[in-house]
This record gives structure tokens, sequence and C-alpha cells, in this order.
């Protein structure tokens, strides 16, 4: 989990997801313009960006660890992209 923003800014959040075989880093770019705005929050999809790959994994599973990573931030309602 990666979050971005200028001190002070209280928008609801932007999560960004990265496409398949990214990361969150290689979104890094993207974070640093649009996190001037409103906090930004880059996920690390399961098995991706150094996390284990699971011996099984469904749309499902990559659901509820997205909504997982949200829940451990704080993060009740937000902005998607990707």
């Amino acid at each position: 989990l990666r979050a971005d923003a200028d001190a002070g800014v209280t928008a609801s959040p932007l999560i960004v997801l990265h496409g398949a075989n990214g990361s969150a880093a290689d979104l890094k770019p993207l974070l640093d313009r649009l996190g001037t705005h409103r906090p930004v929050l880059a996920l690390n999809m399961v098995g991706h960006g150094g996390r284990p790959v699971p011996d099984a994994l469904s749309v499902s599973d990559m659901v509820e660890d997205v909504l997982a990573q949200l829940d451990s931030a704080g993060v009740g309602r937000a902005h998607w992209f990707g």
C-alpha cells in the first residue's frame, strides 16, 4: 500500500489499481501528479509488487484482498482508477 497526499488535503481518496504484471511502484509518476489534489492509494494486488503468489487465485479472492487492504488503511469511501 502506498499513499501520497499533501498535508491538509481532505478530499476522499483515489484508489489506483495497477494492471496485469504491474505493481504500485509502476504508478509513481501518476501518483506524484494526482497526490497534489487528493489522497491517493496505490495497492499491490496479491501476487504483485513482492507479495506472495498464492497456489490458487480467483477474482473474488482479489476483491477480498483489496477490501482488506482498504479496511487496514481505514478507507471507507473512495474513488477508483484502474
